[in-house]
């Protein structure tokens, strides 16, 4: 199992940065952020296309952004906008090229198909509209696809759930979406992120949405402010308990008098091979989260 894995690869946290911005895609490159995403859509105004292009393509030739991973979305491909993102990145080479590219706006696989981006570049998707939702099974099979992003602001207008004041109401109206997104995500081994949460001075709100989303099984959480960063990184990643119950299920799995067992007995728990594969996946991660903040 290695670092590249997307399924193993950790993504806690995922922060949004205006691809126009210079300082702040500098400042980037000192964040403890998993990913950085550097956005040309909807992070900029239509003013700003070509500065972000630039501003962005500038920084990835610069490199130093040491493990994080670069992510940058793109403006709807299907236009002349995104046309011309698309032409940037491919001016690109080598360690150059981000290390995926966020799609905005997809609707179904038909939308995956774009013409000009590098065959080697991993597409990631934003699920931000109801056929995308409906259609998450066949978008999540592409081969290209490595994630899938809820898009939240976007999805609440497209299915016209209502802004209310109680945030908690607001997910519950997408539960069906958010959950199908990772039913698809888990079905064909890609990584799921949860979508942003709008408040950057609520700590404690986010808090509770990033524990939503862990329930919900989703694997990081998109951020739109460096301050956000600690919270999802500390609340996706294994807990020195689960790290600890997953190192005894491993040891208890290899001793000799356990050998060819399927199931066994660990700290008084009955513990079957299925639980041995999620201890390996919890060490796997805890190891490559280290890796990072090493």
């Amino acid at each position: 199992m290695s670092l590249s894995d997307t399924r193993l690869h950790p993504r806690r946290s995922a922060l949004f940065m205006p691809g126009s911005n210079d300082r702040a895609l500098t400042k980037a490159r000192t964040l403890p952020a998993d990913c950085i995403i550097i956005d040309f859509e909807d992070a900029v105004s239509p003013e700003d296309k070509q500065l972000a292009r630039d501003t962005a393509v500038s920084h990835l030739q610069q490199g130093g952004f040491g493990k994080r991973e670069r992510i940058v979305r793109i403006n709807d491909p299907s236009d002349a906008i995104g046309q011309a993102d698309i032409a940037a990145i491919t001016a690109l080479s080598g360690d150059e090229l981000p290390d995926a590219i966020l799609l905005p706006k997809i609707n179904g696989k038909a939308d995956l198909d774009i013409t000009g981006l590098p065959a080697e570049l991993p597409l990631w998707v934003m699920v931000e509209t109801a056929p995308a939702v409906l259609n998450c099974a066949e978008i999540a099979a592409h081969p290209r696809v490595t994630c899938l992003i809820a898009g939240i602001n976007d999805l609440a207008k497209d299915m016209q759930i209502r802004l209310a004041s109680d945030r908690q109401s607001k997910r519950e109206g997408m539960l069906y979406a958010l959950s199908k997104m990772v039913t698809a995500a888990r079905a064909h081994h890609i990584s799921v992120l949860d979508g942003v949460f709008n408040d950057i001075n609520d700590l404690d709100g986010l808090g509770q949405e990033c524990e939503h989303g862990i329930a919900l099984g989703f694997d990081g959480k998109t951020l739109i402010h460096p301050q956000q960063i600690e919270t999802a990184n500390r609340l996706f990643a294994p807990t020195s308990d689960e790290i600890g119950e997953a190192e005894n299920i491993i040891a208890a799995f290899q001793s000799p008098e356990n050998a060819g067992k399927g199931v066994i007995k660990v700290n008084g728990k009955m513990t079957e091979l299925l639980h041995l594969q999620q201890a390996k996946r919890i060490v796997a991660i805890a190891a490559a989260i280290q890796e990072i903040e090493s």
